[in-house]
């Protein structure tokens, strides 16, 4: 198939392991780019060639190889970053699954090249509960199947039950829901998922079933309950001594509950519980409460923190989930109260990541306050040329942090969400107090040039 306008990218991923094909999960793998080719039959006859099983040196490709990539670029197009289609094969040469939408965000949402209509249950590769492995960059994770792609007939009641609220899905929606033994959620492109291939030893795929369990329970509450749910989940220390300046930590999912009250009192049992909260207390727990019945169940409704003990610490101000007919329809930031700002610039403070990290901080800016987001609010109006006012959302609600590492002058920073944020509770040493504070005052000095 010779496709016009086209040309197609050829990436063999390949174990990162001297060994060949790793012994468990979850395994490290590369990618290296072969080739581009102006169709996707010559690409299919390049995939068959790599298998030349007559040579007398020949040593199994699925020894080495975990699968291949084959990604369609439109030629002559200044938008190179996004694919015309996706396709994985296996390490045999076999095609795998294909994604054939646009990803070019400058094409209509209901374009039909761009539009997501929903995935065929018979194109679809797995199910509910089945394990599968997500390529996620260069790694390999074994992850339990907890939503497939919408069918197209779920599409179609969708867009009946929503109306003009409806959002227009897109490749991104090609994809499959999943859970981690420690209670991460991915999405993942279909492309992006396959088959176990290394033996599952019973405690992970027995954490994965019980992970799998607390996921679908989710749905049922639906039945009995309001529109929201809170997921409990033990923020715990990975590593035995752990230490500035970072840390490893886990998150398991405790359960789920249908109010606040309960999710509180399962957090309080849980500490009370020795014999399941094992000798030495957690980091921290944190309650985050999601939107049942939702297309958008992904993001939180309110995201709360809590201390070792159950002590109440921060909670969000307003939701990330946005509303309306798009997803520049978000409620607006109106800044933090000067009393719900825990922290000053120049503290010490430990900050959460997405990664499962803990990392000593700086506080080099607190959240805007109210009276910062008017002024702001009428600044913007005047400059806009048209007059429009600058609008902030959830993601707005942070502070911005260093390292003692990343303080050049180029203002090396980051925005972590203020819950995110926890008071020191190891002791830091006099010589990463100076490494601190000479950090701090070097970017105050690259920011008051």
């Amino acid at each position: 198939m010779t496709a016009k306008n086209s040309i197609f990218k050829i990436i063999s991923i390949e174990y990162d392991n001297d060994d060949g094909v790793p012994s468990q999960y979850p395994f490290k793998v590369y990618g290296e780019e072969t080739g581009f080719y102006t169709s996707l039959d010559k690409v299919e006859d390049i995939l068959k060639d790599d298998q030349d099983k007559n040579d007398p040196d020949y040593i199994p490709i699925s020894k080495f190889k975990f699968c291949y990539l084959v990604y369609e670029y439109a030629l002559d197009d200044v938008s190179y970053e996004w694919a015309k289609s996706r396709r994985s094969y296996l390490p045999d040469g076999t095609l795998w699954v294909e994604n054939l939408l646009n990803e070019n965000h400058f094409i209509k949402s209901n374009d039909p090249a761009r539009e997501f209509l929903g995935r065929p249950v018979e194109k679809q590769r797995f199910k509910k509960g089945d394990l599968v492995e997500i390529l996620d960059g260069t790694r390999v994770t074994l992850e339990i199947v907890t939503q497939t792609p919408y069918t197209p007939e779920e599409v179609c009641e969708q867009r009946e039950k929503e109306k003009e609220e409806f959002l227009n899905h897109d490749y991104r929606d090609d994809c499959y829901r999943t859970i981690r033994h420690n209670g991460k959620q991915s999405f993942t492109n279909v492309v992006y998922v396959f088959p176990p291939r290394l033996p599952v030893n019973d405690e992970l795929r027995n954490k994965l079933l019980e992970m799998y369990q607390l996921e679908t329970e989710v749905f049922l509450m639906s039945k009995n309950y309001g529109n929201t749910y809170f997921k409990l989940i033990k923020i715990k220390y990975r590593d035995e001594n752990p230490q500035y300046p970072k840390f490893d930590v886990d998150r398991a999912i405790l359960g789920f509950s249908s109010n606040i009250d309960n999710a509180e009192q399962s957090m309080k049992n849980d500490i009370e519980n020795k014999e399941i909260s094992c000798k030495r207390l957690p980091f921290g727990f944190m309650i985050e409460e999601y939107f049942l019945e939702s297309s958008s169940y992904w993001w939180t409704k309110s995201r709360r923190i809590y201390l070792p003990d159950g002590v109440f610490l921060d909670e969000t101000i307003i939701p990330e989930t946005p509303y309306g007919s798009d997803y520049n329809d978000w409620e607006e930031f109106p800044g933090r109260a000067a009393d719900r700002v825990r922290f000053a610039k120049g503290d010490l403070v430990e900050v959460l990541h997405d990664d499962n990290t803990v990392s000593l901080e700086i506080v080099t800016h607190v959240p805007w306050m109210p009276e910062e987001v008017r002024e702001m609010h009428e600044k913007s109006v005047i400059n806009h040329i048209h007059g429009k006012r600058l609008r902030f959302d959830a993601s707005d609600d942070c502070y911005r942090t260093i390292t003692p590492d990343n303080a050049d002058t180029d203002c090396t920073h980051s925005h972590p969400q203020a819950i995110t944020l926890f008071p020191l509770r190891f002791p830091v040493s006099a010589a990463m107090q100076k490494k601190c504070a000479e950090a701090y005052l070097m970017q105050m000095l690259s920011y008051n040039k």
